[in-house]
């Protein structure tokens, strides 16, 4: 997949321009729980994607940089001084109602960040910068349960699974969380390097 999409790029910088990620359905990206999983599905704009249920841990939100999946970023495990198994590397969000954010592939974000589209942050901000989420609170958002078919919630971690939700942290575990730890557990497990004494919950 790595090598086609070097391809495609090299031929185009426009993914909508026949690029084969786009449509490519990753079962390993895509949570059985989520009806739409197992094929591309139709965006609001006429775009036929291939979704992901999971989003890499920007930190804070899509602006602090401060977690271990930013724009440009190259994080080694040796930077992560809050400890890799202290620390999220994803978590699970299902695609946005309009499947317009959600992609496993080429996905922008707000100002060009990622965030919310494979990215987003322990307490995600909307800056409105575009007209899908325009109604859509400014935030912060919280874990917390979501709904298939409330766009806003494109802006916390959620499952389709009851009580919580799945993250792989950076050590390779996988743990799930519940929607009642305490409301500074994840903001604290979103950064690699703030120094927070907090453990993952059992």
């Amino acid at each position: 997949m790595f090598e086609q999409a070097q391809r495609d790029w090299a031929a185009s910088p426009n993914p909508f321009s026949l690029h084969i990620g786009l449509q490519r359905v990753v079962p390993l990206y895509q949570c059985p729980s989520d009806p739409r999983s197992g094929a591309p599905q139709w965006t609001h704009e006429g775009r036929l994607v291939g979704l992901t249920s999971y989003v890499g841990n920007a930190g804070t939100n899509y602006t602090t940089k401060d977690g271990v999946l930013f724009l440009d970023s190259k994080t080694r495990p040796s930077q992560i001084r809050d400890g890799l198994s202290n620390t999220l590397l994803v978590g699970e969000r299902p695609p946005a109602a309009d499947g317009w954010y959600g992609w496993w592939y080429a996905g922008v974000g707000q100002q060009g960040s990622g965030s919310p589209d494979m990215l987003l942050g322990a307490l995600e901000l909307n800056q409105h910068t575009t007209y899908d989420s325009a109604a859509c609170a400014e935030g912060p958002y919280a874990f917390g349960p979501g709904k298939i078919d409330q766009q806003c919630h494109l802006f916390h971690y959620w499952s389709m699974h009851s009580g919580g939700a799945n993250f792989a942290l950076c050590d390779g575990s996988v743990r799930f969380l519940s929607y009642d730890i305490g409301p500074e557990i994840l903001p604290a497990l979103a950064t690699a390097n703030a120094g927070e004494a907090v453990a993952v919950p059992e």
